[in-house]
């Protein structure tokens, strides 16, 4: 008559499989890590010195996991640029003999002219203005 039995139901499955949770937490696992990493690698400070002493640049840079220092014999430096960007910010730039760009200073309050002439004339380097606020163009070159 109408008997129940049990070979005859079946069962829904409402949550995901095993690999597929095992998936989500590895993915989890792999995006936490690169945010550490991420984080861990940004600069908290950085600190650069002209110093006339050791005639280099000093770069200290504070990282979460240390300091770390660089520096840039003069030796290396062919020329000075004093920069306005059309963003309305300076920098002071050394070219390497490498025709590599340090930043050695940025503002994006004042002109930072005095302070890339004193350099330049510390270090004995030829400045550069370099005027950005019109287009691809040099100016007063000294």
């Amino acid at each position: 008559m109408g008997q129940d039995t049990d070979d005859n139901f079946s069962v829904e499955s409402t949550s995901g499989s095993p690999m597929s949770l095992l998936f989500a937490l590895a993915a989890m696992a792999i995006l936490g890590a690169a945010t550490f990493w991420f984080v861990s690698q940004r600069p908290l400070a950085q600190k650069i010195l002209v110093d006339e002493e050791t005639r280099s640049v000093i770069f200290t840079t504070e990282y979460r996991t240390g300091p770390q220092a660089d520096r840039l014999s003069w030796d290396n430096i062919v020329k000075l640029q004093h920069i306005t960007s059309s963003n309305g910010n300076f920098e002071i730039v050394a070219i390497t003999t490498d025709a590599e760009k340090v930043v050695i200073q940025t503002s994006s309050e004042r002109p930072l002219t005095g302070t890339a002439n004193a350099y330049a004339q510390i270090m004995e380097k030829p400045l550069e203005v370099v005027d950005n606020t019109r287009g691809f163009h040099k100016t007063g070159q000294e």
